[in-house]
Protein backbone atom coordinates (compact mmCIF):
# COMPACT_ATOMS: atom_id res chain seq x y z
CA UNK A 1 0.00 0.00 0.00
CA UNK A 2 2.78 2.42 0.91
CA UNK A 3 4.50 1.73 -2.42
CA UNK A 4 1.28 2.55 -4.29
CA UNK A 5 0.96 5.84 -2.38
CA UNK A 6 4.58 6.80 -3.07
CA UNK A 7 4.49 5.85 -6.75
CA UNK A 8 1.14 7.61 -7.28
CA UNK A 9 2.49 10.75 -5.61
CA UNK A 10 5.60 10.65 -7.81
CA UNK A 11 3.48 10.26 -10.95
CA UNK A 12 1.24 13.18 -9.95
CA UNK A 13 4.23 15.43 -9.26
CA UNK A 14 5.77 14.35 -12.58
CA UNK A 15 2.57 15.04 -14.53
CA UNK A 16 2.16 18.46 -12.89
CA UNK A 17 5.72 19.31 -13.88
CA UNK A 18 5.13 18.22 -17.46
CA UNK A 19 1.91 20.26 -17.51
CA UNK A 20 3.73 23.33 -16.21
CA UNK A 21 6.41 23.01 -18.87
CA UNK A 22 3.79 22.53 -21.57
CA UNK A 23 1.83 25.58 -20.40
CA UNK A 24 5.00 27.68 -20.38
CA UNK A 25 5.92 26.55 -23.88
CA UNK A 26 2.43 27.20 -25.26
CA UNK A 27 2.27 30.63 -23.63
CA UNK A 28 5.45 31.59 -25.45
CA UNK A 29 4.28 30.67 -28.95
CA UNK A 30 4.01 33.74 -31.13
CA UNK A 31 0.73 34.65 -32.76
CA UNK A 32 -1.40 32.60 -30.35
CA UNK A 33 -1.64 34.99 -27.40
CA UNK A 34 -5.38 35.48 -27.93
CA UNK A 35 -6.13 31.75 -28.08
CA UNK A 36 -7.09 30.25 -24.68
CA UNK A 37 -4.55 27.82 -23.26
CA UNK A 38 -7.14 25.04 -23.09
CA UNK A 39 -7.87 25.44 -26.80
CA UNK A 40 -4.16 25.25 -27.61
CA UNK A 41 -3.80 22.06 -25.57
CA UNK A 42 -6.80 20.50 -27.34
CA UNK A 43 -5.29 21.50 -30.66
CA UNK A 44 -2.04 19.75 -29.78
CA UNK A 45 -3.91 16.61 -28.73
CA UNK A 46 -5.81 16.55 -32.03
CA UNK A 47 -2.61 16.91 -34.01
CA UNK A 48 -0.67 14.38 -31.92
CA UNK A 49 -1.61 11.16 -33.81
CA UNK A 50 -0.64 12.57 -37.21
CA UNK A 51 2.51 14.09 -35.72
CA UNK A 52 3.66 10.95 -33.89
CA UNK A 53 2.84 8.54 -36.72
CA UNK A 54 4.31 10.58 -39.54
CA UNK A 55 7.07 8.62 -41.33
CA UNK A 56 9.27 11.73 -41.28
CA UNK A 57 8.96 12.24 -37.52
CA UNK A 58 9.37 8.52 -36.77
CA UNK A 59 12.54 8.42 -38.86
CA UNK A 60 13.89 11.51 -37.10
CA UNK A 61 13.03 10.00 -33.71
CA UNK A 62 14.92 6.80 -34.50
CA UNK A 63 18.00 8.32 -36.15
CA UNK A 64 18.44 11.50 -34.10
CA UNK A 65 16.38 10.75 -30.99
CA UNK A 66 17.18 7.17 -30.01
CA UNK A 67 20.52 6.81 -31.81
CA UNK A 68 21.51 10.51 -31.98
CA UNK A 69 23.37 10.29 -35.27
CA UNK A 70 23.92 14.04 -35.52
CA UNK A 71 25.52 14.20 -32.09
CA UNK A 72 27.78 11.27 -33.02
CA UNK A 73 29.10 13.32 -35.93
CA UNK A 74 29.73 16.34 -33.71
CA UNK A 75 31.22 14.91 -30.50
CA UNK A 76 31.71 11.17 -29.94
CA UNK A 77 32.33 11.42 -26.22
CA UNK A 78 29.23 13.52 -25.64
CA UNK A 79 27.31 11.07 -27.86
CA UNK A 80 28.46 8.15 -25.70
CA UNK A 81 27.41 10.04 -22.55
CA UNK A 82 24.00 10.92 -23.96
CA UNK A 83 23.39 7.40 -25.28
CA UNK A 84 24.37 5.94 -21.89
CA UNK A 85 21.83 8.12 -20.09
CA UNK A 86 19.11 7.56 -22.71
CA UNK A 87 19.37 3.78 -23.04
CA UNK A 88 20.12 3.23 -19.36
CA UNK A 89 16.93 5.09 -18.46
CA UNK A 90 14.91 3.27 -21.14
CA UNK A 91 16.09 -0.14 -19.99
CA UNK A 92 15.49 0.49 -16.30
CA UNK A 93 12.07 2.07 -16.86
CA UNK A 94 10.53 -0.26 -19.43
CA UNK A 95 12.18 -3.49 -18.31
CA UNK A 96 12.85 -2.83 -14.64
CA UNK A 97 10.00 -0.64 -13.38
CA UNK A 98 7.24 -1.74 -15.76
CA UNK A 99 8.51 -5.31 -15.76
CA UNK A 100 8.33 -5.48 -11.98
CA UNK A 101 4.81 -4.00 -12.06
CA UNK A 102 3.67 -6.56 -14.66
CA UNK A 103 5.10 -9.34 -12.49
CA UNK A 104 3.70 -8.03 -9.19
CA UNK A 105 0.18 -7.67 -10.58
CA UNK A 106 0.26 -11.16 -12.11
CA UNK A 107 -0.06 -9.92 -15.68
CA UNK A 108 2.90 -12.00 -16.84
CA UNK A 109 5.04 -14.68 -15.22
CA UNK A 110 8.26 -12.69 -15.13
CA UNK A 111 11.01 -13.35 -12.63
CA UNK A 112 13.89 -11.14 -11.55
CA UNK A 113 16.11 -14.17 -12.11
CA UNK A 114 15.10 -14.70 -15.74
CA UNK A 115 18.43 -14.32 -17.59
CA UNK A 116 17.26 -11.61 -20.03
CA UNK A 117 15.41 -9.70 -17.27
CA UNK A 118 18.41 -9.72 -14.92
CA UNK A 119 20.94 -8.87 -17.64
CA UNK A 120 19.00 -5.87 -18.95
CA UNK A 121 18.47 -4.51 -15.44
CA UNK A 122 22.17 -4.82 -14.60
CA UNK A 123 23.25 -3.34 -17.94
CA UNK A 124 20.87 -0.38 -17.56
CA UNK A 125 22.45 0.56 -14.25
CA UNK A 126 25.97 0.28 -15.66
CA UNK A 127 25.02 2.47 -18.63
CA UNK A 128 23.78 5.19 -16.27
CA UNK A 129 27.00 4.99 -14.26
CA UNK A 130 29.00 5.26 -17.50
CA UNK A 131 27.03 8.37 -18.43
CA UNK A 132 27.67 9.86 -14.98
CA UNK A 133 31.39 9.11 -15.28
CA UNK A 134 31.68 10.80 -18.67
CA UNK A 135 29.66 13.80 -17.47
CA UNK A 136 31.95 14.21 -14.45
CA UNK A 137 35.03 13.93 -16.66
CA UNK A 138 33.80 16.53 -19.16
CA UNK A 139 32.66 18.91 -16.44
CA UNK A 140 35.38 18.67 -13.82
CA UNK A 141 38.44 17.17 -15.55
CA UNK A 142 38.33 18.24 -19.20
CA UNK A 143 36.46 21.40 -18.15
CA UNK A 144 34.63 21.78 -21.45
CA UNK A 145 34.23 25.57 -21.90
CA UNK A 146 30.52 25.62 -22.73
CA UNK A 147 29.58 23.74 -19.55
CA UNK A 148 28.54 26.41 -17.08
CA UNK A 149 26.18 24.40 -14.90
CA UNK A 150 26.25 25.10 -11.18
CA UNK A 151 25.78 22.85 -8.19
CA UNK A 152 22.46 21.61 -9.57
CA UNK A 153 24.15 19.53 -12.27
CA UNK A 154 26.37 17.87 -9.68
CA UNK A 155 23.30 17.13 -7.56
CA UNK A 156 21.56 15.43 -10.49
CA UNK A 157 24.62 13.29 -11.23
CA UNK A 158 24.91 12.30 -7.56
CA UNK A 159 21.18 11.50 -7.47
CA UNK A 160 21.44 9.21 -10.50
CA UNK A 161 24.47 7.49 -8.99
CA UNK A 162 22.67 6.95 -5.69
CA UNK A 163 19.63 5.50 -7.47
CA UNK A 164 21.80 2.98 -9.33
CA UNK A 165 23.95 2.01 -6.33
CA UNK A 166 20.96 1.53 -4.02
CA UNK A 167 19.44 -0.67 -6.74
CA UNK A 168 22.51 -2.88 -6.78
CA UNK A 169 22.57 -2.96 -2.97
CA UNK A 170 18.90 -3.94 -2.87
CA UNK A 171 19.57 -6.70 -5.40
CA UNK A 172 22.53 -7.92 -3.34
CA UNK A 173 20.37 -8.01 -0.22
CA UNK A 174 17.70 -10.00 -2.09
CA UNK A 175 20.21 -12.55 -3.34
CA UNK A 176 21.43 -13.08 0.22
CA UNK A 177 18.12 -13.03 2.08
CA UNK A 178 15.90 -15.08 -0.23
CA UNK A 179 16.11 -18.89 -0.37
CA UNK A 180 19.31 -19.90 -2.14
CA UNK A 181 19.12 -18.87 -5.77
CA UNK A 182 20.92 -21.29 -8.12
CA UNK A 183 24.22 -19.91 -9.36
CA UNK A 184 23.10 -20.41 -12.95
CA UNK A 185 20.32 -17.86 -12.32
CA UNK A 186 22.09 -15.52 -9.91
CA UNK A 187 25.10 -14.99 -12.17
CA UNK A 188 22.99 -12.98 -14.62
CA UNK A 189 22.51 -10.37 -11.88
CA UNK A 190 26.26 -9.91 -12.12
CA UNK A 191 26.51 -6.50 -10.45
CA UNK A 192 24.18 -7.36 -7.58
CA UNK A 193 25.90 -10.71 -7.12
CA UNK A 194 29.33 -9.03 -7.06
CA UNK A 195 28.11 -6.65 -4.35
CA UNK A 196 26.60 -9.54 -2.39
CA UNK A 197 29.98 -11.28 -2.32
CA UNK A 198 31.37 -8.31 -0.38
CA UNK A 199 29.53 -9.64 2.66
CA UNK A 200 26.36 -7.54 3.00
CA UNK A 201 24.23 -9.04 5.75
CA UNK A 202 20.70 -10.18 5.08
CA UNK A 203 18.00 -10.59 7.68
CA UNK A 204 15.86 -7.55 7.03
CA UNK A 205 18.57 -5.40 5.47
CA UNK A 206 17.24 -6.23 2.02
CA UNK A 207 13.89 -4.64 2.90
CA UNK A 208 15.53 -1.42 4.07
CA UNK A 209 17.73 -1.28 0.97
CA UNK A 210 14.75 -1.88 -1.31
CA UNK A 211 12.75 0.96 0.28
CA UNK A 212 15.78 3.24 0.10
CA UNK A 213 16.09 2.49 -3.62
CA UNK A 214 12.36 3.07 -4.14
CA UNK A 215 12.43 6.47 -2.40
CA UNK A 216 15.55 7.65 -4.23
CA UNK A 217 14.30 6.44 -7.64
CA UNK A 218 10.74 7.75 -7.33
CA UNK A 219 11.91 11.14 -6.10
CA UNK A 220 14.34 11.35 -9.03
CA UNK A 221 11.53 10.43 -11.43
CA UNK A 222 9.27 13.12 -9.94
CA UNK A 223 12.06 15.70 -10.23
CA UNK A 224 12.69 15.13 -13.96
CA UNK A 225 10.26 17.78 -15.33
CA UNK A 226 11.76 20.41 -12.99
CA UNK A 227 15.37 19.79 -14.01
CA UNK A 228 17.66 19.56 -17.00
CA UNK A 229 16.85 15.84 -17.10
CA UNK A 230 13.62 16.84 -18.82
CA UNK A 231 15.75 17.14 -21.95
CA UNK A 232 15.60 13.32 -22.12
CA UNK A 233 11.94 13.81 -23.13
CA UNK A 234 11.99 17.19 -24.86
CA UNK A 235 15.12 16.48 -26.92
CA UNK A 236 13.56 13.73 -29.08
CA UNK A 237 10.30 15.69 -29.29
CA UNK A 238 12.18 18.76 -30.50
CA UNK A 239 13.92 16.69 -33.18
CA UNK A 240 10.60 15.23 -34.29
CA UNK A 241 9.03 18.70 -34.31
CA UNK A 242 11.77 20.11 -36.54
CA UNK A 243 11.39 17.15 -38.89
CA UNK A 244 7.65 17.76 -38.99
CA UNK A 245 8.13 21.44 -39.74
CA UNK A 246 6.97 22.66 -36.35
CA UNK A 247 8.63 24.99 -33.85
CA UNK A 248 11.72 23.64 -32.06
CA UNK A 249 11.15 25.71 -28.94
CA UNK A 250 10.06 22.67 -26.93
CA UNK A 251 13.66 21.83 -25.97
CA UNK A 252 15.30 23.82 -23.18
CA UNK A 253 18.74 22.29 -22.78
CA UNK A 254 20.11 19.41 -20.76
CA UNK A 255 23.20 17.78 -19.35
CA UNK A 256 25.57 18.65 -22.17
Amino acid sequence: MLFIVLSTTAIIVFVLGVGGNLAFWLSGKRGEEAVPLSARVLGLLKEAPAFLLSPRTLRAFLTHGLFQVQLLREDRLRWLMSMSFTWGAIELFFVGSLGNAVRDYGIAGLSQDDPWFALINEAGGLLLLLGVGIALYRRYVARVPQLRGGWGDGLILAWITLAVLTGYLAEAGRLISEPPIPLDAARYSFAGRAVSLLGIEGGGTDGFLWWLHVIVSLSLFAYIPYSKLFHIITGPLSIMARAHGRSSEVSHGGLR
